[in-house]
């Protein structure tokens, strides 16, 4: 079997993505910047759970999905009340368009959790607190998953001032509710990113009841786990706690603080010369003799095997690119009797373009303390963001984060799947 094809073996593509049309979390973007393919992301390692939904809301891959208790290997730095762009996919490795099946409609949520040392600590457990969530809104006759589709899969939020500097993992979480109540199957995608807030108060005080355990959050008997979309009875209850979003009191001289840590545990490298997801890939020893390149060759081919395991469901265009334009360029020199090296050669990362436009944040407000969350049972914030889709309603919303009343809509009849 050559490379390429062990390759689509490992990650599993065949028709069975585009047939089921789920979704995965497959990049992150800080400040409109995207941080590459897959990096910073706990992505399941196993090709056919890829972006199917959790088999079980007892299991511990409720916490951040498939394999989500095995760190990704780099943590992203953010800035204080940064805005995160989370990127959904129906194929995480970006070669077909589409989010999730539209008949996957429900709720989604943020979850964040601080943890020590996110190369070791576990997701599941205890800690997780809800920052954000949106379910239905009757005006509109739109659910989350409507807005998550009609943003090109693009989910905007900002890192709330009260966050304290330090390491989480933030976890995103959809719910589709297409068979919750035919088949009592409520659907749960959840992924999760590893990400450093570099300043911010020193504590991350928490008030005990808004903090949960996952799995144990929510247990399937929720009324918004068993809702039937065909035939709603509104309104419609987001499972799960209430949402809360700390601020910071800059009145208090023992919480806050004004440093930045300027290294941490998983920062990326500055000295990869590649990346590919979680990989990366190094400078070479310089060498000057026959065996010196051709040690060379076979710690480049080495460093390239890491690349594809495990391979990354987002695909692999960086690994090829390090082996083909670096290692094969290597070992060409070598045979040609040039033992001087390794030779300069330009490797850019690869990464798909943002599918539209960055939306605005759902709680903008948050990293300067002026959002307040809204509770299960209250029509969700919709908001404006500049997409592609101009079937897109455009909601205008203050500066409290409270949507301007659009036109009343009927909720629209679906084709069962």
């Amino acid at each position: 079997m050559n490379m390429k094809a062990a390759v689509m073996l490992a990650l599993g593509v065949s028709a069975a993505p585009l047939a089921t049309a789920h979704t995965l979390l497959s990049k992150l973007y800080i400040d409109e910047v995207s941080q590459g393919d897959g990096t910073c992301l706990r992505m399941p390692e196993d090709g056919s759970k890829t972006t199917s939904p959790v088999d079980g809301l007892e299991s511990d891959d409720m916490a951040c999905g498939a394999n989500g208790d095995t760190p990704a290997a780099f943590v992203c730095p953010a800035p204080a009340g940064a805005t995160l762009t989370f990127e959904f996919r129906t194929w995480p490795d970006a070669s077909n368009p589409g989010v999730i099946d539209p008949s996957h409609v429900g709720p989604c949520s943020i979850y964040v959790k601080k943890v020590d040392d996110p190369l070791n600590d576990p997701a599941s457990g205890a800690g997780w607190v809800k920052l954000w969530h949106e379910g239905y809104n009757e005006d509109t006759g739109k659910w989350c998953v409507d807005n998550l589709i009609a943003n090109n899969g693009l989910l905007s939020f900002e890192l709330p001032s009260g966050l304290a500097k330090g390491n989480y993992l933030v976890r995103s979480e959809i719910l589709a509710l297409h068979q919750a109540h035919s088949k009592g199957d409520p659907q749960y995608y959840v992924s999760c990113a590893q990400v450093h807030v570099e300043e911010g108060p020193r504590t991350f005080d928490v008030p005990d009841k808004y903090k949960v355990s996952i799995p144990g959050h929510v247990d399937g008997s929720e009324k918004g786990n068993t809702f039937d979309v065909w035939e709603p009875k509104w309104p419609y209850l987001i499972p799960g706690p209430e949402p809360y979003s700390p601020q910071a009191d800059s009145s208090s001289s023992s919480t806050v603080s004004t440093f930045k840590e300027s290294a941490f545990e998983g920062a990326i490298p500055g000295d990869c010369k590649l990346k590919n997801a979680n990989w990366c890939g190094k400078a070479l020893k310089p060498y000057d003799t026959d065996l010196g390149c051709w040690a060379a060759v076979e710690a480049c081919f080495a460093q390239g095997d890491k690349c594809f395991n495990p391979t990354p469901p987002t695909g692999v265009k960086n690994c090829d690119l390090w082996n083909e334009k670096l290692c094969k360029a290597i070992q060409s020199r070598c045979e040609d009797g040039d033992f001087e090296g390794p030779p300069e050669v330009e490797l850019e990362e690869v990464t798909n373009p943002a599918p539209g436009y960055i939306p605005k944040a759902v709680n903008s407000g948050a990293a300067d303390g002026s959002y307040e969350p809204r509770g299960t049972d209250l029509d969700v914030e919709i908001s404006k963001g500049a997409v592609k889709d101009e079937r897109v309603v455009d909601h205008t919303t203050s500066a409290a984060g409270t949507a301007s009343t659009p036109k009343p809509k009927l909720c629209r009849k679906r084709a069962r799947r």
